[in-house]
């Protein structure tokens, strides 16, 4: 009786937050919980979800937290850590949203995960950290949306510091051409490729020549 009374609880919320009942919501959600904790942790995510919306950051951030407590670990462990650093990050809470996205970053999401990091070491005022998660994010997915983010904070970053900003090595460049041609965006490839081959010299100045070639043998190719 419990059970089938905490699923349609559970409908009830799923139906309220589709409208207006916000205070709804979140009490049918309290008491599904009690009946289902075989489900807890999506009951949990819809809490916070609905906590969210209702711009209640902390209570968002504790239904979160609640997840990541969870034995054994929830499949929702990297959503809920994405979520309760949106929350802490709202509350002007960056050093919470760091330590939360650092605790569960094996199961975040990517590069969404390193983009999060990299804008909350920024709003900590923490500059080399969140150069390492824009780097990493730009480097490591350059064909996503949030690569071009990085891209532009990187570059302000480059402003500011002048010299004093290290940019990533010519190894990591080249990689970054590798996955850019993987994505078949050629083009691309091509230029930072030529811009690293001008800015080299010996054998990094001949790998990225070579892997000009190769760009431009593969853009034929996939025209054909």
């Amino acid at each position: 009786a419990d059970a089938s009374g905490g699923i349609a609880l559970l409908a009830l919320a799923a139906q309220d937050l589709q409208g207006d009942h916000r205070g709804d919501v979140l009490r049918n959600l309290r008491s599904a919980r009690e009946r289902l904790p075989q489900v807890a942790d999506f009951i949990d995510w819809l809490t916070a979800s609905a906590s969210f919306s209702n711009r209640d950051f902390q209570g968002a951030a504790s239904s979160c937290e609640s997840i990541l407590k969870q034995q054994p670990k929830s499949p929702l462990t990297g959503q809920a850590a994405m979520l309760a650093a949106k929350a802490y990050s709202a509350a002007n809470q960056p050093a919470r949203a760091i330590d939360i996205l650092s605790r569960a970053h094996d199961d975040l999401p990517q590069p969404d995960g390193d983009a999060a990091l990299a804008g909350a070491f920024d709003a900590l005022h923490d500059t080399a950290s969140a150069i390492a998660y824009d780097q990493r994010v730009w480097l490591e997915y350059p064909a996503s949306p949030q690569a071009q983010g990085a891209e532009a904070e990187l570059k302000r970053y480059s402003e500011m510091l002048g010299p004093a900003y290290h940019a990533p090595p010519a190894a990591a460049l080249l990689a970054r051409a590798s996955k850019l041609m993987e994505a078949s965006d050629y083009a691309r490839a091509r230029r930072e490729l030529t811009d690293l081959a001008g800015a080299t010299s010996g054998a990094g100045r001949d790998l990225a020549l070579v892997r000009i070639g190769a760009a431009d043998q593969r853009a034929r190719k996939d025209a054909l």
